[in-house]
């Protein structure tokens, strides 16, 4: 962190209307067993929301440890998608990425 504080943040948007989310996890990662999942939200530039975590419950497949990922992080996007409209702005496409094939058909 102390190598990039004086970076440029960039955040910017190709619109105000388009929310890209994308959602990762790792199977089992942690001492006890737990997964780690990771998500990013952006307008189509730069992130405007970010996060990492220990996930809170033990999955036994990484099939498991996406859905439960994807589970702990929609919250964070159906807020900002309700803050939006709140502000007037409705999202015309609002598409989550997940790149686990069997937990996308769960």
């Amino acid at each position: 962190m102390k190598q990039t504080k004086d970076n440029t943040r960039v955040i910017g948007a190709k619109s105000v209307h388009e929310l890209f989310t994308w959602n990762d996890a790792a199977f089992p990662v942690h001492m006890d067993m737990r997964s780690h999942t990771g998500g990013l939200m952006s307008f189509g530039r730069g992130m405007i929301h970010c996060r990492s975590s220990k996930q809170k419950l033990n999955t036994k497949s990484s099939t498991e440890a996406g859905v439960v990922g994807v589970s702990e992080y929609i919250p964070f996007n159906l807020w900002l998608t309700m803050f939006l409209k709140e502000q007037g702005y409705d999202l015309s496409k609002n598409v989550v990425f997940q790149d686990n094939e069997s937990a996308l058909r769960h």
